[in-house]
């Protein structure tokens, strides 16, 4: 096990807060943006828990992924893992630690095409 000393700790503790924050407060212009601040706060987490056998999530720092900002997600699309739709609609989505970037039409198309399959 690798020691850290107060002061690295309370420093990764400081980056997170502000990541936090950061994703909190998103201004839904651009998914990117938000997409790199949680990738960056799962791989911060992820270092931390892996190398120094602490316990920091999301919801340590306060983040609820169902209650990041956010434009409007289609009702129809609820099954697909949404968390955030952007001015552009570009949308947030994934699981922890993978979140990425798709195209809202791409999705509506998906799904469409998967409906008309099944009739």
């Amino acid at each position: 096990m690798i020691i850290m000393t107060e002061n690295e700790y309370d420093n990764f503790v400081e980056k997170l807060d502000e990541l936090a924050e950061s994703i909190k407060s998103w201004n839904k212009k651009d998914a990117q943006e938000l997409c790199d601040l949680l990738n960056e706060f799962e791989e911060i987490c992820s270092d931390l828990n892996s190398e120094y056998y602490l316990d920091h999530d999301m919801s340590t720092h306060g983040i609820d992924l169902v209650q990041l900002p956010t434009l409007e997600i289609p009702e129809s699309l609820e099954l697909y893992p949404i968390w955030a739709v952007d001015v552009s609609d570009n949308c947030v989505v994934g699981s922890c630690y993978k979140f990425e970037v798709e195209s809202l039409n791409e999705i509506k198309e998906y799904y469409e095409e998967q409906n008309n399959g099944e009739e």
